[in-house]
């Protein structure tokens, strides 16, 4: 019992301490002015430092300012397994607290330095976007306008397929192209292909920001692609990686306008990727033609 009238200390390395110091010296009013009418006490009046009305309203406003903080850590705290996925309903509910036209300039003071602590601190929101898309519990995303849903939704689809009905036949077909600045490469090492130009995307299974392909669903895809030189004497190649393995390697030595094209049928588990890699001292080049493709298809699942 005694625990949990203790006083509490400011400590600048443990999160809220402000707020539980404050919120135990409101509590324990009371007994502080019943100790301050004690006859013992009042003896050395002179010494005695006492709250204004003032002062006591201020602790309450910096309390009931600083209160959804204190909520949020122990909402991140209380999991059984802390998630990235949290942090960004989190924020944006935080944030969105700043606003309220019955503050007063204290409050308002208070809740300003709390959201531009918070904004400095997450400068880069992607990843906590991408996390949270990615959690069932917040499939809804309502912290984000409808152009920002519909982006993180498109590129991590598979929590959909979650909830459709185990007969239901996912609908997946992609096409992108490579680029439209003309040459890519020779390099001295291999290199991530990022076909950027995306036509197709349905089911959002393909990220054209990594250029990757990730099966949504077990099953067996249909994965093609095309390639273009027009270097004489320069060599032109692709290979095509499921995981981490290189499972088809295309080249030739290009002459004038030079053009493979190489397509395949893959098994893939739910998660696995492909992707395609241009090789050491090759070259490809593109322009808005789309001389360079990525395409893939979902033929059945599994």
């Amino acid at each position: 019992m005694r625990a949990m009238h203790e006083s509490q200390k400011l400590l600048a390395t443990r999160w809220n301490s402000a707020h539980d110091m404050l919120q135990r010296l409101l509590e324990q009013q009371p007994a502080i002015h019943a100790a301050l009418l004690s006859a013992e006490v009042r003896k050395k009046g002179k010494d005695i430092c006492t709250l204004s009305e003032a002062d006591i309203t201020a602790a309450e406003e910096v309390v009931t300012a600083m209160k959804p903080m204190k909520v949020a850590t122990l909402v991140m705290s209380e999991e059984i397994t802390q998630t990235l996925s949290v942090v960004a309903p989190l924020l944006a509910l935080l944030i969105h607290l700043q606003d309220s036209p019955t503050d007063s300039n204290l409050t308002k003071v208070i809740k300003s330095v709390m959201c531009q602590a918070l904004n400095k601190r997450y400068l880069n929101k992607e990843t906590l976007y991408v996390a949270t898309a990615m959690d069932l519990r917040f499939k809804a995303l309502p912290f984000l306008s409808k152009d920002q849903r519909q982006d993180y939704l498109c590129y991590y689809p598979c929590r959909s397929y979650k909830e459709q009905s185990i007969t239901e036949t996912p609908k997946l077909a992609f096409t992108a192209g490579l680029t439209t600045s003309g040459k890519i490469g020779p390099f001295n090492t291999e290199t991530p292909l990022i076909y950027s130009r995306v036509f197709t995307n349905i089911g959002g299974a393909y990220n054209p920001t990594t250029g990757i392909f990730t099966a949504p669903v077990k099953g067996v895809y249909y994965i093609r692609f095309t390639a273009f030189n027009n270097k004489n004497g320069e060599w032109m190649a692709v290979n095509l990686y499921h995981n981490s393995e290189r499972i088809l390697h295309n080249s030739e030595l290009a002459n004038g306008h030079s053009f493979i094209a190489n397509a395949l049928i893959l098994q893939l588990e739910q998660g696995s990727v492909v992707y395609l890699r241009l090789p050491q001292n090759c070259g490809l080049y593109d322009d808005p033609s789309s001389l360079n493709t990525f395409s893939g298809f979902l033929l059945f699942p599994l």
